[in-house]
């Protein structure tokens, strides 16, 4: 019997050597399957023997090989297949293939249309796992831009968008204002937690800077009414955009001549005047 921790060493160096095929799996301790290519098609041999499809050669762009991983990305700790196709030269399309203890076989997932078209881009892109966070990052490119989605997994076998990236938008109640990229996280309900604007190195914009509109604009302490401070900045301000609390809060940075502070401003003294122009 293996020990946990010569399971996970040896998993691991399985995922660095995924691209060798004939591949063994290992989804538990004593347990195998494996990954082969006869002809020009890619099967999954499952540890009772049955033989799974994967892709095949007319699947693939200008002779590109598919890519495997063996992670456990639902967090149910058994390692788990995903099969990428490689979809342009940045972008790679993956299929999961989640093993099952009970049946000791592997089975495709496919995300619920609930959780797909809330997606920046629908399925798993490019994925990469973040244990600590018991859930898997899909990436993909859009335009110019590089779009997120972490998708977590329950114990009960359903998975939802925790985080997700948002591309810049004219903010709903103030039609001179665009919101910038943002990084939002949401509860398993999907309620908003909080928005925090992506910085350049994380695939935000180049400048999330904010110039003050209004002649004096009052700051706060928090994103609350009764945490006015005494301080406020004059139109013309340069500041930069850190995080929202809905239509309602903007968090910023200003350089002053005592230094970096981080304050909150209301958007409604920005810009209630611009309300009722849509």
């Amino acid at each position: 019997m293996f020990s946990l921790l010569a399971f996970t060493l040896f998993t691991g160096l399985a995922a660095h050597a995924a691209d060798r095929l004939p591949m063994t799996l290992t989804p538990a301790p004593d347990v195998r399957a494996h990954v082969e290519k006869k002809g020009g098609r890619y099967n999954l041999i499952q540890p009772q023997g049955q033989r799974t499809a994967l892709a095949t050669d007319d699947d693939m762009l200008d002779g590109a090989e598919p890519r495997f991983k063996q992670e456990d990305y639902n967090a149910d700790g058994f390692a788990d297949l995903a099969v990428g196709i490689p979809a342009g030269p940045v972008d790679v399309s993956y299929a999961l293939y989640l093993y099952d203890p009970k049946s000791t076989s592997y089975t495709r997932f496919k995300l619920p249309a609930a959780v797909s078209e809330k997606q920046n881009c629908d399925g798993f892109w490019n994925i990469t796992l973040t244990p600590q966070r018991k859930a898997v990052r899909s990436e993909c490119r859009g335009g110019a831009r590089q779009h997120y989605d972490v998708l977590k997994f329950e114990p009960d076998g359903s998975v939802w968008i925790s985080e997700q990236s948002r591309a810049p938008k004219n903010a709903a109640n103030w039609p001179t204002f665009t919101l910038p990229t943002r990084a939002v996280t949401y509860d398993r309900q999907g309620t908003i937690l909080g928005e925090t604007v992506l910085p350049y190195d994380a695939g935000g914009d180049e400048k999330a800077t904010w110039v003050v509109p209004v002649k004096r604009l009052a700051l706060y302490s928090a994103a609350d009414a009764l945490a006015a401070t005494k301080g406020y900045l004059i139109k013309g301000d340069k500041t930069e955009m850190l995080a929202f609390e809905g239509d309602t809060w903007m968090k910023i940075a200003y350089a002053g001549k005592r230094g970096r502070i981080e304050r909150w401003v209301l958007l409604e003294d920005a810009y209630g005047a611009t309300k009722g122009l849509r």
